[in-house]
């Protein structure tokens, strides 16, 4: 992990081999890859974990719980007094 981020790095490889009657062929494939994928900043990442099964990797980082600065604010209904009276 670099600062606020998940880097995620590896490499391939691939050999195939065929051999016939009078012929062999041989193809190779390689190379790198790396992702990095930001985190917020509520991410506990000294708790990080990483599982590799099946050739799946699953990557979990915990979220602080964050209070919620949010508050709930009445709306009081208008009263019709205000209208235009009939005579």
């Amino acid at each position: 992990m670099i600062d606020g981020a998940l880097v995620v790095e590896g490499e391939r490889k691939f050999e195939d081999q065929e051999n016939q009657r009078d012929m062999d062929r041989t193809e190779r494939l390689y190379g790198c890859f790396y992702r990095i994928i930001p985190l917020p900043e509520a991410a506990k990442t000294d708790q990080a974990r990483a599982k590799l099964e099946n050739g799946v990797l699953e990557v979990t980082v915990p979220l602080e719980e964050r209070t919620s600065d949010r508050r709930q604010i009445p709306i009081e209904a208008a009263s019709r007094s205000g209208a235009a009276k009939k005579s």
